[in-house]
C-alpha cells in the first residue's frame, strides 16, 4: 500500500451523491486528481448553478424521489460494471428556530432530504458496493449531531440518524464494505444559505460570519483553537483518505472536522 497516497486508486469508480455544492466540488476534484472515475448526481437546480467539470458523468434527479434516485444509481452502476465507492453529501436545513415554532411540513423536508435519501442511495447502491473487492461508503453528518444546539432539532436529529445508518452499514456491509462519516462544524458554503439548489449562495469569504456582527463571530472564533471557519477542502481531505485503501482498517467511524471546538 501507497501510504503517500490520498484517495481512491486510479479508475475506482465513485458516485457522489450532493457533488455540486462547495465540499463536494473539493471533493470531486480531488478524485479527479487520484485518476477516478465520477458521477456525479445531484438537483438540475445544483447542476444549473454549478455545473460538474468535464469528464465527469452529470446525472441530475432529485434524492428524495425514490425511484428515480435508485434508477439512477443502478444505471451507473451497470453502465460502469459496479460501484466502489459511494459518498453521500445530500443535506439541507431551514431557517434556524426553536422546535416549537417549526412547521411539520419544515420538519419532514429536513428529514426526508437529510436522512431518506441516504436510507434510499445506500439501499441502491449495497449491492453493487458489495460485489467491490475493497468498497467505502463515505457520508457527511454534522457536529451538530452530537453537540446540539438550540434552534437545529431537525437537522441535528436528520444527522444523527445518518450517523447511526453509517454505523449499521458498516456491519452489515464487512468486511467487504467500509463505510465512515466526517462530521463538519461550520463550512464556508452556500450550505449556510439553505443549500445549493435550496435558495443558498456562495457568497464571499467570511459572509458566514460577519452576518452575526463582530461581537458573535469574535466569540464564535475564540471558541474554535484553529481561530477560523473551516473551508470545503478541510473536509474534502478526509473524505478522499475515508475513500481510499490508506483507511482501509477503518470502519463505523466518525471524523470530527472542527478545527477542534469539540473533542469527543
Amino acid at each position: 500500500m501507497d501510504l503517500t497516497r490520498l484517495g481512491p486508486l486510479p479508475g475506482a469508480r465513485c458516485l457522489v451523491l450532493g457533488g455540486c455544492g462547495g465540499i463536494g466540488r473539493s471533493y470531486v476534484s480531488g478524485l479527479l486528481a487520484a485518476d477516478a472515475r465520477v458521477a456525479v448526481l445531484d438537483l438540475p437546480a445544483s447542476m444549473a448553478e454549478r455545473p460538474p467539470e468535464a469528464g465527469i458523468e452529470a446525472v441530475p434527479v432529485d434524492a428524495t424521489d425514490d425511484r428515480a434516485l435508485t434508477r439512477a444509481i443502478d444505471g451507473v452502476a451497470e453502465a460502469w460494471g459496479g460501484i466502489d465507492v459511494l459518498a453521500f453529501l445530500t443535506g439541507m436545513n431551514v431557517a434556524i428556530r426553536p422546535l416549537a415554532e417549526m412547521t411539520m411540513e419544515d420538519i419532514r423536508r429536513v428529514i426526508e432530504i437529510n436522512l431518506i435519501s441516504a436510507f434510499t442511495a445506500t439501499r441502491a447502491a449495497m449491492p453493487h458496493l458489495k460485489r467491490s473487492p475493497a468498497a467505502s461508503a463515505v457520508y457527511v453528518a454534522s457536529g451538530l449531531h452530537a453537540f446540539v444546539e438550540p434552534g437545529f432539532s431537525a437537522y441535528s436529529a436528520s444527522k444523527g440518524g445518518l450517523v447511526s445508518l453509517m454505523k449499521v452499514v458498516a456491519k452489515e456491509g464487512a468486511p467487504s464494505l467500509r463505510a465512515n462519516a466526517v462530521a463538519p462544524g461550520a463550512v464556508e458554503t452556500a450550505f449556510l444559505s439553505g443549500g445549493l439548489g435550496h435558495g443558498g449562495t456562495e457568497g464571499e469569504p467570511g459572509a458566514f460570519m460577519r452576518q452575526f456582527g463582530d461581537a458573535h463571530a469574535e466569540r464564535v472564533l475564540s471558541s474554535i483553537p484553529l481561530r477560523r471557519i473551516a473551508q470545503p477542502e478541510d473536509v474534502a481531505g478526509p473524505m478522499l483518505f475515508l475513500s481510499g485503501p490508506a483507511s482501509q482498517y477503518l470502519t463505523g467511524q466518525v471524523i470530527y472536522v472542527n478545527g477542534g471546538r469539540f473533542a469527543p
